[in-house]
């Protein structure tokens, strides 16, 4: 009998031991660290523990964690197994990144999915398609004295609002310079 067998033949007698309690709503356990009783959807899962669940609860484990990283020696670790993560996974991390951002202006993928429609996939001030390399995908451009969204804009076109503070004064003085100054030179 091999090891994986083994640990599966005991995990199924304690499991019957413990009888169907274990996974009804009620199943509750002690945790190791504090020894506090909690439910078990207060433990995280571990597959090799016969009932499944982790012998800390979630909220020690994860101030072990936390305790851990920001040890000085562990900093460095911790920053090279994040990196080398994100490394490996670009398609999760850009994942992670627009559904954070979706979550901060309060929209939907299917949400921002019609505003792209809307604005026929362009930036909604220059007009340039979101499918050109050097504009990037579209960003979404909110105020940000109230954080409603506006629309959607190439990064150029983003950044420019950002520059000038979205202030309409300060952008038309910018367009009226740039225009006395190309009516000069032609």
């Amino acid at each position: 009998m091999g090891n994986r067998e083994a640990v599966s033949k005991y995990r199924k007698k304690m499991i019957s031991l413990a009888g169907s309690r274990m996974f009804s709503g009620d199943a509750v356990k002690t945790c190791r660290k504090c020894g506090e009783q909690k439910p078990l959807a207060d433990f995280f899962v571990e597959r090799r523990s016969p009932d499944g669940k982790q012998s800390q609860c979630k909220k020690c484990n994860v101030a072990k964690t936390m305790a851990w990283r920001i040890k000085p020696e562990n900093k460095e670790k911790f920053a090279a197994n994040c990196a080398a993560w994100a490394k490996a996974n670009p398609v999760k991390i850009a994942a992670t990144k627009k559904r954070s951002r979706l979550k901060r202006y309060g929209l939907t993928l299917e949400a921002m999915a019609d505003m792209a429609v809307q604005q026929e996939n362009k930036c909604a001030i220059c007009k340039s398609p979101a499918e050109i390399e050097q504009y990037g995908t579209l960003a979404i451009d909110h105020c940000h004295a109230t954080g409603a969204v506006r629309g959607l804009l190439c990064q150029m076109c983003n950044k420019a609002l950002g520059q000038f503070y979205d202030s309409p004064a300060l952008l038309r003085a910018a367009a009226d310079y740039v225009e006395r100054h190309s009516a000069k030179n032609n």
